[in-house]
This record gives structure tokens, sequence and C-alpha cells, in this order.
């Protein structure tokens, strides 16, 4: 079976994915901020862009799809985060 990965990223909403993961995302301009799990953050450093469905950290520098995020969080590789982000819970 192949899974179509633009089509995944783009059914699971960046703001309930995070949300899901206990990241809470306030409004901030045109994007909403959130602080970033990647580092010590006392003040919201995340962009979270909901149009185009991606995050982005203003002071570590990482950022992407939902995809991205389950790379980085879980140490895993794409293939293994599409998965995960495939399963029937998700």
């Amino acid at each position: 079976m192949t899974i179509d990965r633009e089509k995944l990223i783009q059914a699971y909403p960046i703001r309930q994915f995070l949300a899901d993961r206990g990241i809470q995302c306030k409004p901030g301009g045109k994007e909403l901020k959130a602080c970033c799990p990647f580092h010590e953050d006392k003040s919201p450093s995340m962009g979270v862009n909901e149009d185009k469905n991606l995050w982005h950290c203003f002071v570590c520098g990482v950022g992407g799809t939902v995809i991205d995020f389950i790379v980085r969080k879980q140490g895993v590789s794409v293939n293994e985060a599409i998965k995960i982000l495939a399963e029937p819970a998700n």
C-alpha cells in the first residue's frame, strides 16, 4: 500500500497535531505562536502557519511538517514517521 505523503500531511491540521502532543498554540499576528518543545522555551518562539500546515522555531531554527516534527521528536526515519502518522489511531 502506497501512502500519499502530501495527503497525509494535509489530513492532520498542524494546530490539532500539536495540541494532541500537549503544545498549545496562541494567536500571534499572522501565525499562531507556541513554545518550542525542542529547547528550553519560556516564551513562545515557534510560529505555526495553519494555512501552510507548517511550524518553525525562530530560536533553534527547526521546522517543517507534521512528519518532520515526528522525525525530530521521536528520532525516527521519515518512512517510520509516515507509518506512525498513518496509523488508524492518528
